[in-house]
């Protein structure tokens, strides 16, 4: 049995335009997924449903770090609700090969956790509008 290639996630980052947000610990997404309209009519074969291709949803990004107030930290804070703006998730890997996804977002959630015996933690979510480009460069 061959050996696993899995990868390590460390290392990757997501960018607000060019600038990296600090300390995250967690990045989800995206989560593509494609409508699938049922166009079922009295004459579709057989009784069997019949569907077509519809608009993609490249979904959301969910980001979780340790919150250290910094300028990019505090770029997510106020961009809750603002217009899209250019967004990066970049694969760890020490080749350029590793990929990327480069998308439109809006930031439209933010939270702090703070616990008496814990350190400061934030979350973050950001809708991706349009078209999430994967690429390999």
């Amino acid at each position: 049995m061959a050996a696993s290639q899995a990868k390590l996630s460390l290392g990757a980052s997501f960018k607000m335009g060019s600038a990296a947000v600090e300390e995250l610990d967690s990045i989800g997404g995206p989560a593509i997924k494609a409508g699938t309209p049922n166009v079922t009519n009295m004459d579709s074969p057989s009784g069997w449903a019949e569907f077509i291709a519809g608009i993609i949803d490249a979904g959301s990004i969910t980001l979780s770090g340790n919150w250290i107030g910094s300028t990019n930290q505090k770029a997510l804070v106020t961009a809750v609700g603002a217009a899209a703006s250019a967004m990066h998730i970049c694969l760890p890997g020490s080749q350029p090969s590793a990929g990327h996804w480069d998308f439109n977002g809006i930031v439209d959630g933010f939270s702090m956790d703070m616990k008496h015996d814990k350190q400061i933690s934030f979350s973050a979510s950001v809708k991706i509008t349009g078209i999430a480009a994967f690429s390999v460069s």
